[in-house]
């Protein structure tokens, strides 16, 4: 394509008008009103010198009003010319445009599936049950720019993948109980930390029941050797070591020396 050169030739408008008169018989016609005092007899002056005074400065206001629009209507003539001109060469950018956008989809469609596929043969390293999971967490959208490599997308999922495999058989080699606990925690965020925590907090779990069963069972032992207490027929308290109730007694009733049913107490 020529190149085309735009030549504009401006003549730059002078616009002259009585500026120091008006403003040197202003600053006179204004002085009075900068001292001026007005009592409650004298609003109605105040409001009138008001209005005259917005009256004179509209004056201004439309005389440059006017001067300007004239000033800028050789600007609007080549504005409408020129957005003419653009408007011709937009409609070839919109046609090309068109062809590149389809190249471009085109393109990353190719991209993602060549990405797909080795995502395929790798994925089968991690269980089957997280690999949606593991896809949003290491795909990243960039690989299908143009200026992406292979090489670059190929370390992204091996490392990623790697990563994940290598959390799995940390939470394996802690060998816990509760690994099944673990597993189910990573798979749901892929964060080692996450498992871990989870192990850290039924083991302290564990820990705290195991206390209150120990503490339960010592109060139990404690409780069965406390000595009994019973009454003799004449009324009196007394204590016996029931284990060694049950000893004597059955001495006793083997020897036939007396019978033990007579004693003057009762055990219980």
């Amino acid at each position: 394509m020529n190149e085309i050169s735009v030549n504009v030739k401006q003549e730059p408008g002078k616009v002259t008008w009585n500026f120091e008169e008006i403003k040197t018989n202003l600053e006179a016609a204004l002085a009075e009103y900068t001292s001026m005092v007005y009592d409650d007899d004298s609003i109605k002056s105040a409001k009138t010198d008001v209005a005259t005074l917005r009256a004179l400065a509209k004056t201004i206001e439309d005389r440059r009003k006017e001067v300007k629009e004239k000033c800028l209507e050789p600007y609007g003539v080549i504005e409408k010319q020129a957005k003419e001109l653009v408007a011709l060469i937009d409609k070839p950018i919109a046609a090309i445009n068109t062809q590149v956008q389809d190249y471009e989809k085109r393109r990353k469609e190719k991209a993602r599936a060549e990405i797909d596929a080795y995502w395929k043969q790798k994925v089968a390293a991690l269980p089957e049950c997280i690999w949606e999971k593991a896809h949003d967490h290491i795909y990243d959208s960039r690989w299908g720019d143009a200026t992406a490599t292979k090489k670059s997308w190929k370390e992204g999922i091996d490392n990623g993948i790697q990563l994940i495999v290598g959390d799995i058989e940390t939470i394996k080699s802690f060998a816990s109980k509760y690994e099944n606990d673990m597993l189910q925690v990573f798979y749901k965020s892929l964060t080692l930390q996450d498992a871990i925590r989870k192990m850290n907090e039924l083991n302290a779990q564990e820990q705290r029941i195991l206390e209150q069963q120990k503490r339960e069972q010592e109060e139990r032992e404690a409780t069965a050797a406390t000595p009994a207490k019973g009454k003799n027929k004449f009324g009196c308290n007394f204590s016996i070591n029931t284990n060694l109730y049950k000893i004597v007694s059955a001495k006793i009733e083997d020897s036939h020396l007396f019978n033990f049913h007579k004693l003057p107490f009762n055990f219980q």
